[in-house]
Formats: C-alpha cells, structure tokens, sequence
C-alpha cells in the first residue's frame, strides 16, 4: 500500500476550501461527512520547515467555528494574568458576547458551544521541525475545561451556564507573543 505524500500548507488549503485559522492550526469549516480526525502537513514558518499534525480521534479536529470561540475565550479577562496559569471563568451570555465581538455573523447554540470547547480541549497538535535549533512537541489547545450547563424540561434545549477554561501555555504564547514558546523559555 502506497503512502500519500504529506501536503505542503497551500495545497490542503485548497483540498478544504479555506485558509488555516489560529496560526495554521485550526481548519477551516469542514462538512460533516467525511469525519476527519485528522490533518497533517508541511509549512514553512518563522523560516523553519514544520511538520504539523493536528488530531482528535475518533471525533474531528478544531475547525471553523472553533477558532472563533478560541478567540473569544483569548478576549475574557483571565482570573490571574500569568501565562502558566491563564483561566478565565465565561458565562454564557459573556461568551456569546465575546463571539459577537469577534464575529457578528456567527450566532452558536448552547450546544455549538460547548461542542467547541470539546473539540477544542480533547485535540492535540504536534509541531515538529526537524531542521531546527530547538524541536517542538506537542500541545492542546486548552489545558483544562470545566463547564456548568442544564437542559430545560419544558423544551429540551441545553442551557449553558459557565465555563471555566485554562489556556494551554502554547496557545498564550501564540497570541500575545507569535511564537510557538513563550519568550522566556525560547532559550532553554
């Protein structure tokens, strides 16, 4: 059995319609079938070849939607501002404000919403350089995910109530820095 060749950033781009959200990290909006729990390519990125790999199996990898709920959690206040320990506390209405804020044309059900925050906590990424000075391995996209919901009897609809949500490390040092590690840990 032949392997496909691993395709470079453009070229799945174009096999899925859409540009990589999230720093290349996040697909863009993916139809329902075929599930896929999988995307690995090639990019070229702060002059470094990568390999990367982003997986949730069995269910599918962050995409559309996803990267801006990420990006609305990335806008909440955190309880403390330190990048090892960055949690924020949303309840549902912040967060739907939050999203509006970054996108006014997406409006997420209770349960869209907490099915990104699925996705968004059991994925993982592995980014590996091979040619370069300091390898990386892997991360999630949250670190941690508590949420707090209830499903009204009357109807049935899922009502969400809280989230409490820790970044990963990774995730941080993408937004507030552009680098993969956080500035102080790029020497080590």
């Amino acid at each position: 059995m032949a392997t496909q060749p691993i395709p470079d950033q453009l070229t799945l781009e174009t096999q899925l319609g859409g540009p990589m959200q999230f720093h290349g990290l996040i697909a863009p909006s993916l139809p329902p079938d075929p599930i896929r729990s999988h995307l690995g390519y090639v990019r070229h990125w702060q002059g470094e070849e990568q390999l990367v790999n982003i997986y949730n199996a069995p269910f599918v990898v962050p995409s559309g939607v996803d990267a801006v709920v990420l990006a609305a959690l990335l806008r909440a206040p955190p309880l403390q501002n330190k990048l090892r320990d960055w949690k924020v506390v949303v309840t549902g209405e912040q967060l739907d404000a939050l999203i509006r804020e970054v996108d006014p044309l997406v409006n997420l059900t209770a349960t869209e919403v907490m099915d990104a925050l699925q996705r968004l906590r059991m994925a993982g990424v592995s980014i590996d350089a091979p040619h370069a000075r300091r390898r990386f391995s892997g991360f999630q996209f949250l670190s941690e995910l508590r949420v707090s919901s209830r499903e009204r009897v009357t109807d049935g609809f899922v009502v969400f109530n809280e989230a409490s949500v820790q970044l990963s490390e990774t995730v941080l040092s993408l937004h507030l820095f552009g680098m993969l590690n956080p500035p102080e840990a790029e020497g080590a």
